[in-house]
């Protein structure tokens, strides 16, 4: 009887053993789980910001506006690489959303009145900005598109 309670009290050590032993797929970046996409940042967001841009992050943070280095990075990645305006005709525009529908960062600021040359992306709280998709939105009574591309790329593998 303690030679079967034995080999039982085996069997199950070596069942946990095998099972906690299996070869677990390795993270290809720590604490983060394994994805094919990436973020690359151009080497313009090395660049300082520009007196537009400081007129952008002014108008949309106040005079004293103060950020890290990698939220200064993010910014201007958003402000240089992701936001696009284009002027359709043409087309049927209905289904995309309106600018208008978006609410603004700060409740003090007033709805700007659109300017393709002067927009200002960061006063505005798109929704999703770190999903995979591209995001579009139109001007309200324009032909105007806003487009912003996604932070991430594919990895091609």
């Amino acid at each position: 009887m303690n030679i079967n309670k034995l080999f039982i009290v085996f069997l199950f050590t070596f069942g946990l053993t095998s099972v906690y032993s299996q070869n677990k797929p390795k993270l290809k970046t720590p604490n983060q789980p394994n994805t094919n996409w990436i973020i690359d940042y151009p080497e313009n967001v090395n660049d300082p910001v520009n007196p537009n841009e400081k007129k952008l992050l002014i108008e949309a943070f106040g005079e004293n506006y103060n950020f890290k280095k990698y939220e200064l990075v993010y910014i201007k990645h958003f402000i240089r690489n992701r936001v696009s305006i284009s002027e359709i005709n043409g087309k049927d525009l209905n289904m995309i959303p309106l600018l208008s529908s978006v609410p603004l960062i700060n409740n003090k600021i007033n709805r700007p009145f659109f300017n393709k040359n002067s927009f200002n992306p960061l006063l505005y709280k798109f929704e999703s900005l770190e999903n995979k998709k591209k995001i579009i939105y139109r001007v309200d009574n324009t032909n105007y598109v806003i487009y912003i591309k996604n932070r991430f790329n594919r990895k091609h593998l």
